[in-house]
């Protein structure tokens, strides 16, 4: 494992909070993203977190987490290999409102997060990331907030998960496998 100290870089990057100063409960935090040229981030924090067999790393309490990097990863060198600054459109929410709603029968709350907000040209596009392949229009209960930003609206967002094929959860949110990115 000499591979992560030689031959390459890490990168820790920063995506800023999504449109800050026009939330009133936005949590005031940057979200740090792994970027590494040579080795996957994703392959490097289950390295350390001494995840070293694929089996061990899916079973794992942060199979979600590393998801996550993984996928948010994935943007940012679709923005980098495009040939554009993915700072002037990545950012994320996460706020301190909780959402209520009922799914079979029992009420829940979630809190207010959008995983990545990609805005182009004064429209913003709230994407959630899951590790499950069934993903259900639920998870996308903190996308309405994007709604209250000035001068911005909300355009289609997605849940970016490890479905087999795209699909339509309901009107403006698709459900994309993480290998269209």
């Amino acid at each position: 494992m000499a591979d992560f100290e030689s031959n390459s870089k890490l990168a820790m990057k920063f995506i800023p909070r999504a449109i800050e100063g026009h939330l009133e409960r936005l949590v005031r935090s940057n979200k740090a993203v792994l970027v590494r040229r040579a080795l996957p981030a994703h392959r490097l924090a289950a390295y350390l977190g001494r995840w070293l067999t694929p089996e061990s790393l899916a079973a794992g309490a942060m199979a979600g987490h590393l998801f996550e990097t993984f996928a948010v990863g994935e943007v940012v060198k679709s923005f980098a290999n495009a040939g554009l600054d993915w700072r002037h459109h990545l950012s994320y929410y996460r706020g301190r409102d909780r959402k209520k709603f009922s799914r079979g029968g029992t009420q829940r709350e979630v809190e207010g997060e959008i995983d990545l907000v990609i805005e182009r040209d004064g429209v913003l596009h709230p994407v959630e990331i899951k590790l499950g392949a069934h993903p259900s229009a639920d998870q996308a209960a903190a996308f309405p907030v994007l709604d209250a930003v000035p001068g911005r609206t909300r355009g289609p967002g997605a849940i970016l998960c490890t479905c087999p094929q795209p699909g339509v959860l309901r009107e403006n949110l698709l459900a994309l496998p993480v290998w269209y990115v």
